[in-house]
């Protein structure tokens, strides 16, 4: 009810001001997760899915077994690079 409605418009300003800090924390975050998922992947690579294991989300073609095509896959899902800001 109102506590949602408060809460919507409190994160849509909270997400239009800008911070150079944050945003950087933030990339380095999605960096972080996707090396982890990447070790995690590389870990399990050609083997079987197990469901339910925290792996199994990178079958991404639903063959049961961590292949070539999930591999390609969770590499194109790679954050981009880290834009320094420019200093004047």
């Amino acid at each position: 009810g109102a506590a949602t409605g408060d809460l919507s418009k409190r994160s849509k300003k909270q997400v239009n001001k800008p911070n150079l800090n944050r945003a950087a924390c933030v990339h380095k975050r999605m960096w972080s997760d996707f090396i982890m998922d990447l070790l995690l992947f590389l870990n399990n690579y050609g083997c079987e899915v197990t469901p339910g294991s925290n792996a199994s989300v990178f079958d991404f073609n639903g063959n049961g077994i961590f292949d070539q095509s999930d591999f390609l896959q969770l590499l194109s899902n790679q954050p981009p690079p880290y834009q320094w800001p420019r200093l004047k």
